[in-house]
């Protein structure tokens, strides 16, 4: 496992600033209506949580995403973050909880993110016409079921980057796996994300 560290404000400096504002504007809009994330973090944890969603494309070679799917979106974290600072064709979010869902399609309206459709449905429960070049997975538990899943709507050359670490052995199901810790300063705990690949 490789340790790195997110200097916050310097990882952000990379990106459209207006945008990230944007985003920050509309989130805390739909938060006054429903609760997507906390008081704390509304007030002082926006910043860290945007650059949290965007650390692990340091790890990687800069590319476009043909498709793209996001699973469990909640407040769009990391979800609305990479798809205003990267170059994504079409983009999928799911979100089983039907208020969340409703923000999501407003907030999708807000920001003017074409090419994105909101699935108010667990993704065990979606159908998908297509493979994916790119999924992202935040505040959802990984297990075996799920990850089966997954694997076959991934596409060959496709990157599944789970905001966590894995709790079972991943390599057996024919995937590669590389685990990151990091953290933001001394006294800050260790945070993990895994890029899981065919």
């Amino acid at each position: 496992m490789e340790k790195i560290h997110l200097d916050i404000g310097k990882l952000l400096e990379k990106y459209d600033h207006n945008k990230i504002e944007a985003y920050y504007t509309s989130l805390k809009s739909e938060n006054e209506k429903l609760n997507l994330v906390s008081r704390e973090t509304i007030e002082s944890k926006l910043p860290q949580l945007v650059a949290e969603s965007l650390l692990p494309f340091e790890q990687i070679e800069k590319k476009s995403y043909l498709n793209y799917l996001d699973i469990g979106s909640g407040g769009g974290l990391p979800s609305i973050p990479i798809m205003l600072t990267h170059n994504i064709e079409n983009s999928i979010l799911t979100e089983r909880i039907g208020k969340k869902a409703d923000s999501l399609v407003r907030m999708k309206e807000s920001l003017s993110l074409e090419n994105l459709t909101v699935f108010s449905k667990q993704v065990e429960e979606c159908k998908f016409e297509k493979q994916f070049d790119l999924i992202t997975m935040r505040l959802v538990k990984l297990n075996n079921r799920l990850l089966i899943k997954i694997s076959k709507i991934l596409s060959k050359d496709g990157l599944f980057i789970y905001y966590h670490k894995p709790e079972f052995e991943v390599s057996d199901k024919s995937l590669s796996v590389v685990t990151y810790s990091y953290s933001s300063g001394p006294n800050s705990v260790d945070k993990y994300f895994s890029l899981i690949s065919k």
